[in-house]
């Protein structure tokens, strides 16, 4: 099953009265908050970074050429686009003016961005949400790279909410929704469903059972974690404008013990460590890696450059490696998956 946000899933539900906090946040976050306008309609949701005008929001909310945005003081304001990310699905656009009065918002962590009762802010406006689980992998289909990803519910009238912004109940951003499932009263079996951005390519496979809540129904979203978000808008605050991603160099699968390494691409800091094809890499840079989910998030947790120690299993050895972590770039995203391709019998997929 491939689930879009391009295609916009719709939900019924009941708009949930606020409680008190969820009052003051809503509140708070009002300054810092715009909307894209296409024509006489609120097209996307934006939310401030700096005071002079740079500003995220996700890619679909740049449809149809859309380039005024209007801040929650009314005013109208020109942007063009800067840096558009991939792995986060954040647009940085920039006002061809500064804006007479705006706040800003920054991201969230792991104290308020992995769980619980959340907020989504659509282009009609505030609803609630919950994340139900913070162990989903999405990939990039043209970097081939593992993206971490939120489950969230989300209750509210019948609206889109492809491209929100979510935001913990302190107010910083966690993500955008890159993907949204619509889920009618009941559960719905959700075996090895893909879901899928057609613009950035990016999918994840979710192997769990998603049950409604609420009298009516429910959407379901994806977003990429908070990990992602904040290593996207540090490198959009930097002069460069840009978040480069760190990168080992390996794919993997789910191993006893850790990770399993499947390929070493050539010339990688992997190759250039040591690593193996069939070493289990269980910790980088004293971060336990368990799975790909933590071997996902790892990867945004450092910078390009970053110096790690990599511990791995060998055979009947344990050994520590020592990485310089490199960047993702298009030529290695392309050498990469044209030796997956070459892996593939004719008719197979």
């Amino acid at each position: 099953m491939l689930l879009s946000a391009v295609n916009l899933a719709f939900a019924l539900g009941v708009r949930t009265q606020f409680t008190g906090p969820e009052v003051v946040t809503i509140n708070n976050l009002r300054p810092a908050l715009a909307y894209i306008k296409l024509g006489a309609v609120n097209f996307g949701a934006v939310a401030f970074i700096t005071k002079d005008g740079y500003a995220v929001t996700h890619q679909l909310s740049l449809g149809a050429g859309a380039k005024e945005l209007v801040t929650s003081s009314g005013e109208k304001l020109n942007f063009t686009t800067v840096h558009k990310d991939t792995p986060s699905q954040l647009v940085l656009i920039k006002t061809t003016k500064v804006p007479s009065k705006v706040e800003t918002v920054s991201w969230a962590d792991d104290t308020d961005g992995g769980r619980g009762m959340i907020l989504a802010v659509l282009p009609t406006g505030t609803v609630r949400a919950e994340i139900t689980s913070s162990e989903r992998i999405g990939v990039d289909d043209r970097s081939r790279r593992a993206v971490p990803m939120n489950e969230v519910r989300i209750e509210q009238t019948p609206t889109a909410i492809g491209g929100a912004l979510l935001f913990s109940g302190k107010g910083r951003l966690i993500g955008s929704i890159a993907a949204t499932l619509a889920v009618a009263p009941g559960s719905v079996s959700q075996d090895q469903s893909r879901v899928g951005n057609q613009n950035a390519g990016l999918q994840s496979n979710v192997n769990a059972k998603v049950a409604a809540f609420g009298p009516t129904g429910l959407v379901v979203g994806y977003t990429p974690t908070w990990e992602v978000t904040k290593r996207a808008i540090a490198g959009f605050l930097t002069p460069g404008h840009k978040a480069p991603t760190a990168l080992l160099g390996v794919l993997i699968v789910n191993s006893l013990g850790g990770v399993s390494v499947q390929q070493v691409d050539v010339d990688s800091p992997a190759a250039q460590a040591g690593i193996l094809v069939g070493d289990v890499i269980s910790d980088i840079g004293g971060k336990k890696i368990r799975d790909q989910i933590d071997f996902a998030r790892m990867t945004y947790d450092f910078k390009p450059g970053d110096k790690v120690a990599i511990q791995i299993q060998r055979g009947n050895q344990k050994i520590t490696l020592e990485a310089t972590l490199g960047a993702q770039s298009t030529q290695l995203a392309e050498r990469r998956l044209a030796s997956i391709e070459a892996t593939l019998a004719p008719g197979k997929y």
